[in-house]
């Protein structure tokens, strides 16, 4: 980089650092009346974790195609054409957010993204002596549809699929079925293949080690629980519980999980609890390929070959010289006890099913981990238990609600997405949040060491994204091939690189977050050159109707260059666009630029050579690709008033109306309850997207008392209320009323759109007997903490 790119980059860090001003929308202060702006009863007010300033619905476009799709807007167009599809949506009653969110997953490059997501979640090694690049990294046919997936939950691991098939494989077709549980139930059967090595020890001292290797990292992975911790930390206790919630720092699941996976909350000795994960005997050779995998490894049915005879156990006693087939049939019961039962909740009977635990074990930590991936930390902390009440709280709803939705990857996508944690706006957009933080998700540490703002903000959030989903967003933006997930055959196409921005490569080598000065040089060198690194992934261009021969930059000139009154200031917006979504410049910018290129803001583009023009735009692409705006996730650009004059005829509002819209409305549904009662007909043109009904009645539904889960033996409290826009044409959708009983709400023709906590913006639709058990189910605490007192803030 170039003296000038340096002081350019480290100017915007600095105004990166400065905080980005979004106007948040038009909400109301908390705890005030929308109407007369009168302060709500101290009684009444919401809880810390449903504070907070939501940001505008520009501000969710950009963070839901980064966290759906792993990339930005291809523009402020786009941005504007989905927050105005949003906020279409919003005013006929639906859920503007949630819908665009759910047909965001419509699309192949969710596939990317979360296969990418769900890859980390399962800890796949990528590189070492247990990575298995021919079983994970070719992509066969079977993933092109839902019928490995179907077929692999359907039936035992002795049944073949009737097609070639690897992990990497199952896990596209498990998310086309929208279904997690044959993706998690396979890999407990493939991870055996490759265990531990070791040289001049006896095979009873190898197979004890290969045992405890393959049982912790089971219990790391799948449960979320360290052995050596239980002792002090399980669902009966903790050394860091207190009877004062102010004073507590332990807030587990409210059944008793433990108890019910290892026999006793407190652990189990470490040979018992591994032996079923044994390898001699099982995983060296046979001839069951589960469900017919290939080059995933063979393993041996049977209970021969046990060289320890340690009696197994895992949710309950296990056959003698039991395998990882019994605890993938164990599991597998535990999954579909949750699937026909629901989620565990603080009513669950005591003793609790130990299958029905382990199940719900695994959907935690999946949930913990994918949150992890959004957030950038975790909900629980190194021990697998939330520190404060707001992390158990979130947690629970969410793996609730991944439970409730037949474990579905879009489902927990869409409630990530639309979660208001991650959707704060800026500290300077909400100076309120200095008062009234939120609840300590993110940081949760925080309280101890600032007592007078004892909540996390926006800046909590802030984090280095995953080094793929970096990758994948340069290559979205340019038009570039993204990266390999797997060396394939055995080699990668920049080890250095990944490994320098983090990438998770084995056990040994865990990967990271941070970015130090030789990954920052590596990323300037490999990608911040601006011209295309040799990736050999997918690349979306025909998605965008781009040039499948040259990148953004190529395809950016030719447009320039046929525009006779084009110019380089035009260029250089044009490409701050397509990166940062950001195309307003000021003075200062210009001239850091021109400092950058040598060249001036004025100068037509048609007087330059085509190489001279190119090197320029190049140069201003690997400035902003180093930017705290591009690097660091949780960031969201500042509202643009400004529509760059110069882009491809692609990127242009109408044309991207009709490539996005058609897929969107596809995953509304056809008759939405308590909404609209039909999928609206659209009209692109140079402006966006404007929705029609033709229904006359366009409101959200009518409620009563029936339509709701009143089991805590009270109406819940409205949390956000919109009147019909017709009836009360004064009234915004994100103005919060508060303090009412839902029955002093519900009167006549009076339509009403009710919010529950601690998800954005559901509709008020009936819950069938599965919904209103899970809802009931959301206990906070043990009893002896007030289980009564929390089941009722649940509502």
């Amino acid at each position: 980089m170039t003296r000038a790119g340096v002081t350019l980059a480290l100017a915007l860090a600095a105004a990166a650092a400065a905080g980005c001003a979004v106007e948040p929308g038009d909400h109301a202060t908390e705890g005030e009346d929308v109407e007369t702006g009168e302060s709500a009863d101290e009684d009444e007010a919401e809880d810390p974790e449903d504070q907070g300033c939501l940001a505008s619905d520009e501000a969710f476009v950009h963070r839901a195609l980064l966290r759906l799709q792993g990339r930005a807007p291809r523009g402020v167009r786009e941005t504007r054409l989905l927050a105005s599809y949003v906020a279409q949506l919003d005013a006929a009653g639906l859920d503007g957010r949630r819908a665009l969110a759910l047909g965001l997953t419509e699309d192949p490059r969710f596939l990317r993204r979360w296969g990418v997501l769900v890859e980390e979640l399962l800890e796949l090694p990528r590189d070492g002596g247990r990575a298995m690049p021919m079983c994970h990294a070719p992509r066969r046919a079977s993933a092109d549809d839902e019928a490995l997936a179907r077929h692999v939950r359907d039936h035992a691991p002795h049944e073949p699929f009737s097609e070639p098939w690897g992990l990497g494989d199952l896990i596209e077709s498990s998310l086309r079925l929208d279904d997690l549980t044959p993706v998690i139930r396979a890999r407990l059967l493939t991870r055996m293949i490759a265990p531990v090595q070791g040289n001049n020890v006896t095979p009873e001292a190898l197979e004890r080690a290969r045992r405890t290797n393959f049982g912790r990292s089971f219990e790391a992975v799948y449960l979320g629980r360290r052995g050596e911790c239980l002792a002090c930390h399980n669902g009966e206790g903790s050394v860091t519980d207190a009877a004062d919630p102010d004073e507590d720092r332990f807030w587990p699941h409210p059944a008793l999980l433990e108890r019910a996976v290892y026999g006793d909350s407190s652990g189990r000795a470490e040979e018992e609890l591994h032996a079923a994960f044994r390898y001699a005997g099982f995983a060296g050779a046979g001839s069951l390929a589960p469900w017919g995998a290939e080059d995933c490894g063979a393993l041996t049915p049977g209970y021969a070959g046990d060289l320890l005879g340690v009696p197994p156990y895992l949710a309950g006693p296990l056959p003698p010289g039991a395998t990882a087939l019994d605890v993938e049939e164990r599991l597998q019961d535990g999954l579909e006890r949750l699937r026909a039962e629901g989620p565990l909740g603080a009513d669950a009977a005591e003793p609790v099913d130990p299958a029905a635990a382990l199940a719900t074990m695994v959907a935690m930590r999946l949930v913990d981990s994918a949150w992890a991936a959004m957030a950038g930390a975790r909900l629980t902390m190194a021990h697998g238990f939330p520190r404060n009440e707001g992390q158990q709280r979130a947690l629970l709803e969410l793996t609730d609600r991944f439970v409730s939705s037949g474990f579905s990857a879009r489902a927990l996508a869409v409630e990530l997405v639309v979660h208001p944690a991650l959707n704060q706006a800026t500290p300077d957009a909400c100076p309120e949040l200095e008062a009234t933080p939120l609840a300590a998700l993110f940081d949760p540490y925080a309280p101890e060491r600032d007592p007078e703002r004892p909540g996390n903000g926006l800046g909590d959030a802030l984090h280095n994204p995953h080094p793929l989903a970096l990758l994948d967003r340069a290559s979205h933006a340019l038009d570039w091939a993204t990266p390999n997930r797997f060396p394939h055959p055995y080699t990668w196409e920049d080890e250095a690189l990944l490994r320098g921005l983090g990438l998770r490569m084995s056990e040994e080598e865990p990967g990271h977050r941070g970015l130090d000065w030789g990954a920052l040089l590596m990323w300037e060198s490999r990608i911040s050159s601006g011209s295309a690194p040799s990736f050999s992934g997918p690349r979306y261009a025909a998605l965008e109707q781009a040039s499948e021969s040259g990148d953004f930059i190529d395809a950016l000139l030719d447009h320039a260059y046929a525009q006779p009154d084009a110019t380089l200031g035009e260029l250089v917006i044009a490409v701050s666009d397509r990166l940062l979504c950001a195309p307003r410049v000021d003075a200062d910018e210009r001239a850091l630029f021109e400092q950058l290129v040598q060249l001036a803001w004025e100068t037509p583009v048609g007087e330059l050579a085509r190489a001279q023009a190119e090197q320029a735009a190049r140069q201003v692409v690997g400035v902003l690709l180093s930017t705290p705006d591009f690097m660091i996730a949780g960031l969201y650009p500042e509202t643009q008033d400004e529509t760059p004059r110069l882009a491809l005829p692609a990127d242009r509002a109408r044309a991207l109306c009709e490539r996005r819209i058609p897929a969107l409305l596809a995953a509304l549904p056809d008759a939405t309850p308590g909404a609209v009662d039909a999928v609206p007909s659209y009209t692109c043109d140079d402006a966006g997207v404007t929705l029609r009904w033709e229904s006359s009645r366009r409101g959200a539904a009518r409620l009563d008392e029936g339509d709701l889960d009143l089991a805590a033996g009270r109406a819940p409290r409205v949390r956000r209320v919109r009147e019909h826009p017709r009836d009360h044409p004064n009234l915004r959708a994100d103005r919060l009323q508060r303090g009412q009983p839902l029955e002093q709400l519900v009167s006549g023709d009076q339509l009403l759109w009710l919010k529950t906590r601690p998800l954005t913006r559901h509709r008020a639709i009936p819950l069938d007997d599965h919904q209103r058990a899970a809802r009931a189910q959301r206990g906070g605490r043990r009893l002896e903490h007030g289980a009564a007192d929390t089941a009722r803030e649940r509502e």
